[in-house]
């Protein structure tokens, strides 16, 4: 029985993509404060300042929804000591691994609203919406699974013989494989067969996830006994709303070194991985935890 290679995971996009992402929104919110400044002291009419305050407020919006959805956020929001993570590794070798489909239902329909414009003339105005009107999902099935993560420890490589390094981020990503290809089948047809009960409406959208309960994308982890300064969830949120989050995450990196492992579950919905001839197929495979 040959291992395919990996099925699907989960993982951060291009992080030099991100870091220009982060960037640009908070240009825009500087921009839009600058401009408001500015704005104040020329004249202009009652519309031109709503607009401008508008402005405003949708870029310091977006901004807001970048910081706080980004990975620095949800690290401080999931802080461990080093003997905790340990523990936490373990329940998740252990813990079954599913992959998700879900289907979305729609349709489009023209609707026609009025409104007043600049002169107080009534205008009409024509749009197409979307109409979700159907919604479900669904786990792939498989007979068995084994966890085939390999060894963990934590990596103080990094230079964590600097005191000031305290701190790994631990980013934990999720990858299924397919046993056999008569696995890969199976999934294929579950996928046509769910569809097809659940077309329901002129268009659908199509997707999957994996699901791991207790998982974590983001963690970070406490490795030394040095408390940096202004190191928490406070400070992350006060430097964001001052819209100064991108150095306060400058900040952030210089106390921590970055650690990937990947958490990789084998399925089949044919054979039973966990029988004695499969053993020694996956032997080298099997997690372990380094202490």
């Amino acid at each position: 029985m040959c291992i395919r290679d990996r099925y699907m995971g989960m993982a951060s996009g291009d992080s030099s993509f991100k870091s220009f992402c982060y960037w640009f929104t908070t240009l825009l919110a500087w921009g839009s404060i600058a401009f408001i400044g500015i704005a104040h002291g020329v004249p202009l009419d009652k519309n031109a300042k709503t607009i401008s305050v508008v402005a405003l407020s949708i870029c310091l919006l977006i901004y807001y929804i970048t910081q706080f959805c980004s990975s620095s956020c949800s690290y401080l929001c999931n802080r461990s000591e080093s003997a905790n993570i340990y523990n936490y590794m373990e329940r998740i070798f252990y813990t079954p691994m599913y992959k998700r489909m879900h289907i979305q239902c729609y349709h489009y329909e023209m609707r026609t609203s009025t409104y007043r414009d600049s002169n107080g003339n009534t205008q009409i105005r024509t749009e197409q919406v979307r109409v979700n009107t159907y919604s479900n999902y669904e786990h792939y099935y498989y007979l068995s699974w084994r966890d085939i993560s390999g060894k963990f420890d934590l990596d103080l490589s990094g230079g964590m013989e600097q005191q000031e390094r305290a701190f790994v981020k631990l980013h934990l990503k999720l990858f299924m494989r397919l046993a056999e290809d008569g696995t890969a089948t199976d999934f294929e047809y579950q996928k046509a067969s769910f569809i097809a009960r659940n077309h329901r409406d002129l268009y659908y959208d199509f997707s999957e996830t994996l699901v791991l309960d207790g998982h974590k994308e983001h963690i970070l982890v406490k490795v030394t006994d040095y408390d940096p300064p202004c190191f928490s969830s406070f400070w992350f949120i006060l430097f964001t709303l001052l819209t100064f989050a991108e150095f306060y995450k400058l900040h952030m990196d210089k106390y921590t070194i970055v650690q990937n492992f990947d958490i990789v579950k084998i399925v089949s919905s044919r054979f039973d991985l966990n029988a004695p001839q499969y053993i020694q197929e996956y032997i080298t495979l099997t997690p372990c935890i380094v202490y």
